[in-house]
């Protein structure tokens, strides 16, 4: 449990059985190491390492006189990484088993050689305030971008390794695909646009021979993407309707007035069409 409070336990696929269930608190390590920092020049001041266990839970600590010191629960593997020092990584190993015998482990901080990629985001409008960029290089990598966007501007900012080719993705922005979505630079500087488009809208021919005219000018239909969470479309024309691809469950509204249900109506499928 990340945090504090009342749980409900169940099985997904049987009906469970409870004979006895014992919770214990923790038993907490005191891990210490050295920090090495040769090779990590111009690294800020109050960084911190971050340990993280596999439910997703952190603990950090900060570094004095080279040395860290941090009160760890037991028998769990942990993901170290820093906080606070983006361009900086631990590369001496970011996995560690803290057992009761796990007393010391020691960090060696290097600087990455990165380079600052700017350029305006566009075709969002005022959705831009909605999006995250994610940048994911194509081979396995320690140092993870950090994309800034300034919104009042539609700008954005990312640090990356240069000779390295990276997918860009975004989050928030479901109706919305990047134009050209790799980027790979060299050892300079450098200027990009990230370029939204809407994504490809298909018509969808609404037939309801049961209502007369006065009542389908009436008709509202919402259409819920039954994969994408909080992605819902709305149409009160039903002449107007436009969907791009997905799986969307079927609502209806601004019939009251009237003795008619929506029947038993499956799921609408768009694809590509």
């Amino acid at each position: 449990a990340k945090s504090a409070g009342a749980y409900h336990i169940f099985d997904d696929k049987d009906k469970p059985s409870y004979y006895r269930i014992y919770r214990q608190d923790a038993t907490y390590k005191t891990l210490t190491g050295n920090v090495d920092v040769t090779q990590a020049a111009g690294i800020p001041g109050g960084y911190t390492i971050v340990f993280t266990n596999e439910a997703g839970k952190s603990w950090s600590t900060t570094v004095s006189g080279g040395v860290y010191s941090i009160n760890l629960p037991q028998g769990y593997t942990y993901d170290i990484s820093l906080g606070g020092a983006n361009g900086y990584i631990i590369n001496n190993g970011t996995s560690l088993d803290i057992t009761d015998t796990t007393t010391t482990h020691d960090i060696v901080i290097e600087a990455v050689e990165l380079y600052t990629v700017t350029g305006n985001v566009t075709g969002l409008g005022s959705k831009i305030s909605n999006v995250a960029l994610i940048y994911t290089p194509a081979t396995a990598r320690v140092y993870v971008p950090q994309p800034v966007i300034d919104t009042g501007a539609s700008t954005y900012s990312v640090l990356l390794e240069p000779n390295i080719e990276y997918t860009i993705s975004a989050e928030g922005v479901n109706d919305y695909a990047i134009q050209t979505n790799t980027i790979t630079i060299g050892t300079a500087n450098q200027s990009t646009d990230v370029v939204f488009v809407q994504k490809p809208l298909y018509t969808i021919v609404i037939n309801s021979p049961d209502l007369d005219a006065t009542q389908l000018s009436k008709l509202s239909l919402t259409f819920t993407n039954l994969n994408e969470a909080g992605y819902f479309y709305t149409f009160t024309d039903v002449s107007t309707v436009a969907l791009r691809d997905g799986v969307y469950k079927i609502d209806y509204a601004g019939l009251d007035e009237y003795p008619v249900q929506l029947a038993l109506t499956s799921n609408l499928t768009v694809a590509g069409a």
